[in-house]
This record gives structure tokens, sequence and C-alpha cells, in this order.
């Protein structure tokens, strides 16, 4: 190999050696990747609560729905006269000061018109390509006598000791049932579906998963519905 064709290859290769010395001294002085950089590999957790309680009329018909698209669901029926809500926030970032200025930018909506009260947490529209997203988790309790509607994608759903029909669709995550008076309808695509103490009376149960166990116990309805594709049932 000739001596300036050798020369010339050194250069470029000190030059690149540079350029990343430089890049790297460059992202640590301003604290690394901007928030949800999609490169992200480093997923710092960050949590905040947040609570609320919202006064109901137990006397007329309540309803609660949940959207969650990331983030578990806990449902519980109390000797309650309001509805008390702790919502979970939860951001991951490249660094610790990114995730906690991340996890105060996180929104979910709480609307309450009437006896219905929605509870609502949607991603955003670009996110960490890495499986840890922003999440929001919500814990709530509410009086005996309460329709429930659920509706997530990525996250454990458990309700209990309630009066009212239950439905719950899940995308990726368990979902529990336990001392239930009314109708259920449970499915999720992948996870295992677990019921105790079901009396839905005159109306029915049905629960599926495409990826999972579907579980009953101590049980009664008019017709009684299991389905999966991949999974016990039991």
């Amino acid at each position: 190999m000739k001596r300036p064709i050798v020369i010339t290859l050194l250069i470029v290769a000190l030059a690149l050696v540079c350029a990343g010395i430089g890049a790297v001294i460059f992202f640590a002085a301003n604290g690394g990747f901007a928030m949800n950089n999609p490169f992200d590999r480093r997923n710092i957790p960050s949590t905040l609560e947040e609570n609320k309680t919202l006064k109901v009329d137990k006397t007329k018909p309540l309803t609660l729905k949940v959207v969650d698209d990331s983030g578990a669901v806990t449902v519980t029926g109390a000797d309650v006269d309001t509805i008390q809500i702790k919502a979970v926030k939860t951001a991951y970032d490249f660094t610790q000061a990114l995730a906690d200025t991340e996890v105060k930018t996180i929104k979910y909506t709480i609307e309450q018109t009437g006896g219905t009260i929605t509870l609502k947490y949607e991603l955003p529209k670009s996110m960490n390509f890495d499986n840890n997203v922003n999440r929001v988790d919500f814990v709530v309790t509410v009086p005996h006598e309460i329709v429930v509607d659920i509706n997530t994608n990525n996250g454990k759903v458990d309700v209990a000791n309630t009066k009212g029909s239950v439905t719950v669709k899940n995308s990726f995550g368990d979902i529990t049932a336990e001392n239930i008076e009314g109708a259920l309808s449970v499915h999720t695509n992948s996870g295992d579906v677990n019921a105790a103490s079901i009396v839905a009376n005159d109306e029915n149960i049905d629960l599926s998963s495409d990826f999972g166990a579907v579980i009953l116990k101590k049980a009664g309805a008019k017709d009684i519905t299991f389905d999966s594709n991949s999974g016990a049932i039991t």
C-alpha cells in the first residue's frame, strides 16, 4: 500500500475517534439524550403518586369506566360514600433527573358526568422504543353497588367486592375477579383469567383468554361460557 494512502486512512480514523469523543462529551454535558429518545436503553424509573376523592350519590346508578393504555387497574368495592382514586405514574428515561422531570409530564384524565366516572390514560404517539414505556396504575375504591367497565392494553386487572355488571377487556395481562354480584364478562389476549365467588343470578358469566388459563370457582349464573385457545380450563 502506498504511503499517502496509509496517511489518509490514519487521518480519517483519527477524525472518527475525535468525533466520537466529542459526541460523548456533548451528551454528558447536556444530561444525555432528550426525553424519550428512541435510542435510549437505560430506562431509569421515577414514580409519582396522586390521589383524588369524588363525591357521588349512592342512591342513583353508578358506573366506573377505565381506559388505560399502559398500567395495572385495581377496583375494590367497600362501604364508602365516595370514589377514591390513587393514580401511580411511572416514567422511564436515560438519567434519574430526566425521569424525575418526565414523570411530571404524564397526563391522565378523570371525568365525572352524573353517576358515570371515567378514568383515562393514553400513551403519546411518540414513545421510547424500549419495552419500558411510561405508565399509570389506577387503584380505585368504590361503593359496592356500581357497574364496572375496564379496557386496558398492558397491565394486570383486579376487580373485587362489587354489585353490578363487570366487563373487562385486556390485551396483555392477567385478570382477576372475586366476590362479584352481577354479570361478568372478561377477555384477555394474553394472560390468565381467575374468577371466584361470582353470583350472576339470571345473568351470564363469560370468561376467555387467547393465550392463558381460565379458572372459575364458586359461581352461579344463567349461562357460563369458557374459551381458551391455548391454556387450561378449570
